[in-house]
């Protein structure tokens, strides 16, 4: 009986499993970007109800988020493009096995020169099924390593913030200082631990793998030996195929990078840099209703546009979440609650309005003016804020400021400055 060939590499290439990870690619790249939505959300969650002083912490989440699925997703849409170029590939070589110097269209000696220069069509090929090999892997390796971190963070946050008054939350931060120092001495023993002179050294390797594997049990949890494996797959294995991890460092940059413009379509800049937000000096778009068409969440007080042909402006201004727990804990309630529970649901939603109310106040060019504040939910974000009707009759035409200012009793007022047009001929 005649022993079958073994199939060569290219037949085995071609029996792979790559229709599935095309199928795979594509759908999750439809995916992620669809996530980001929810992501955007999220963000909006932070700024509504994080106390300002951990605004900071909320980035760190917010913005660990989006470097899971931004590199995530550049990991794909480049795998999809390099499968779709090796199917080309393969599908080219099928037919012209590779390059002919007697059927060249060119002359000898310059198609001699072109393929001294250019690589065998075989090698491209199995070069470019390596890495689409490897990109899953890696893929969802970054992913899980910063979504971990994320949920991490996220958790200690909730709990702190659960804890809000007891114990529990004035010992938290003391809790994570040995949780700090050990990932700070695992950095720095990677760091030692590299350098030529001390990889023979025995004691500084024990101590580098004792700090590599509980940085890695205290960042990643239950999951730290299967992303450790893998990771030390591509570590070992770097000498021998040092092209393929380097080709992985450079998706993972144009990870970081989808994943800073994804941030940035966001409003997790005012995580971090809130002051940059209430410049007088500036004129901010959110500021006019005619540009938020397609905002989702207001940061700022909302007028109905720069230019006001009426005597009056329709002022909106957003109260977070924080706000309100912040503004009630700073009013009290002068008249008990000893009526029906219809009117006391009455008095209590009429104490909520006078108490926010007193905490906002308006003043046109520098001047206060007499508002009178009713509770309301804004029409396209939902969200919830004062509206009240600034009268304008008493200023000439032109170039006006109007500043809101909120007087949030635990921390710095919140000034925000709305400058607008007023026409003449609207007194």
């Amino acid at each position: 009986m005649q022993e079958t060939k073994p199939l060569n590499w290219l037949q085995r290439l071609k029996d792979e499993s790559w229709e599935a990870e095309l199928l795979i690619s594509a759908i999750s790249i439809f995916a992620i970007l669809s996530a980001f939505t929810p992501l955007n959300w999220f963000v909006n969650f932070l700024i509504d109800h994080l106390p300002p002083e951990q605004y900071p912490f909320g980035y760190i989440i917010g913005f660990t988020s989006y470097l899971a699925l931004g590199i995530l997703g550049a990991f794909f849409i480049i795998h999809l493009g390099l499968r779709a170029y090796w199917i080309g590939l393969v599908g080219l070589n099928s037919v012209f096995p590779d390059y002919s110097l007697e059927d060249s269209a060119y002359s000898e000696l310059y198609t001699q020169k072109m393929l001294d220069t250019l690589p065998k069509l075989p090698s491209t090929i199995s070069a470019l099924d390596e890495i689409c090999s490897v990109v899953f892997s890696a893929a969802f390796s970054i992913l899980l390593i910063y979504a971990n971190a994320s949920v991490i963070f996220g958790l200690l946050l909730w709990v702190y913030n659960l804890a809000d008054g007891t114990f529990i939350q004035a010992a938290l931060p003391y809790a994570l200082i040995p949780f700090v120092l050990v990932l700070v001495a695992g950095n720095i023993l990677s760091i030692v631990a590299n350098i030529k002179r001390y990889k023979n050294n025995d004691r500084v390797q024990i101590w580098y793998y004792h700090s590599a594997l509980w940085s890695n049990k205290l960042l990643l949890g239950p999951l730290y030996i299967y992303l450790m494996q893998i990771t030390m797959v591509f570590g070992t294995n770097f000498k021998r195929k040092k092209s393929i991890v380097v080709a992985i460092l450079i998706m993972s940059t144009f990870g970081i990078a989808f994943a800073v413009f994804q941030a940035l379509q966001s409003n997790i800049m005012y995580l971090s840099k809130t002051e940059s937000y209430h410049d007088k000096s500036r004129i901010y778009p959110s500021h006019y209703r005619t540009n938020n068409e397609n905002q989702s969440f207001l940061l700022l007080p909302e007028i109905q546009s720069e230019i006001v042909s009426e005597p009056v402006v329709n002022l909106y201004v957003p109260v977070f979440d924080n706000e309100t727990s912040e503004m009630k804990e700073a009013c009290e309630l002068t008249t008990p609650l000893t009526k029906s529970d219809e009117e006391n649901t009455q008095e209590r939603w009429q104490w909520n309005r006078d108490c926010y109310a007193s905490k906002v106040r308006v003043l046109v060019d520098d001047v206060e003016v007499k508002t009178e504040f009713s509770k309301s939910e804004h029409p396209k974000t939902k969200q919830f804020g004062l509206f009240t009707f600034v009268d304008l009759s008493a200023f000439a035409p032109g170039h006006h400021k109007i500043s809101v200012i909120k007087d949030v009793p635990k921390g710095e007022e919140r000034i925000s400055y709305i400058s607008f047009y007023l026409v003449e001929g609207v007194r």
